[in-house]
C-alpha cells in the first residue's frame, strides 16, 4: 500500500468539507491548468490524488519558541528552538524557512518534528555545561554544588569511578548534585 501524502492544514480543511472527491480532483487540476492560485495549488496531481483516494497526514506546524529537531542534516541531527518564521516565495509557490539560533531550514526539503520533553531537557543540560566551557557533568574541585540532601556544599575531590566527595555530604553521583556556582565565577 502507498504510504499516505503530507498536506497542509488549509489543504486539510478543503479535503474535509469536499463532500464529491472526484469532482475536487478535476477541479484542482482545471485550476492549475488555468493558473488559479489554490491551497491545492502546491501537491501534484499524483499526491492530490493519492490524497483523496488513499489518505493524508497534516504537516506540523511551527510557531516562535517551538524546540525543533531537524533529522536529515549532514551532523546527524540538530536541536534548536525557532527564532524567526519567513515566508520566502519561490517560483513553485512559498515555502516557509524556519530560523533557530545560528542556521535557517526550509520545512519542504528538510524532515522536522517537534522535540520530545526528554531532547529539550538533554538539550538544554548540554547548553549550560558547554557554556561553562565543559562537558556535561563536568564537575570540577571547589564548585559550589547542591549535595543529595539540598544542602549548599563545596565539591573537593571528583574520583576517578566519577564519584563526587564533597566537604560535609561524602561521596554521591554525579547525577545527585546540582551546580550553583562553577569554581571560576566564585569570588571568595
Amino acid at each position: 500500500m502507498s504510504e499516505k501524502v503530507k498536506v497542509t492544514k488549509k489543504q486539510a480543511e478543503i479535503l474535509d468539507n469536499c463532500k464529491n472527491k472526484t469532482s475536487l480532483l478535476r477541479r484542482t487540476i482545471l485550476s492549475i491548468l488555468s493558473g488559479k492560485e489554490s491551497a491545492m495549488y502546491e501537491l501534484s496531481t499524483d499526491d492530490l490524488a493519492k490524497a483523496i483516494y488513499i489518505g493524508y497526514e497534516v504537516e506540523e506546524e511551527y510557531k516562535k519558541n517551538d524546540w525543533i529537531v531537524v533529522e536529515d542534516c549532514p551532523c546527524d541531527h540538530i536541536i534548536g528552538k525557532v527564532q524567526k518564521i519567513k515566508d520566502v516565495e519561490h517560483i513553485e509557490g512559498y515555502d516557509t524557512m524556519y530560523h533557530y539560533e545560528d542556521w535557517w531550514s526550509d520545512k519542504r526539503k528538510t524532515k522536522l518534528r517537534h522535540a520530545t520533553e526528554q531532547e529539550i531537557a538533554q538539550e538544554k543540560k548540554l547548553r549550560f555545561w558547554n557554556g561553562l566551557g565543559r562537558y556535561i557533568e563536568e564537575y570540577k574541585d571547589g564548585d559550589i554544588i547542591l549535595n543529595p540532601d539540598g544542602e549548599i556544599d563545596e565539591v573537593r575531590e571528583i574520583k576517578e569511578d566519577g564519584l563526587i566527595v564533597s566537604r560535609t555530604f561524602g561521596e554521591f553521583e554525579k547525577s545527585e548534585a546540582k551546580l550553583i556556582c562553577p569554581l571560576e565565577s566564585r569570588l571568595d
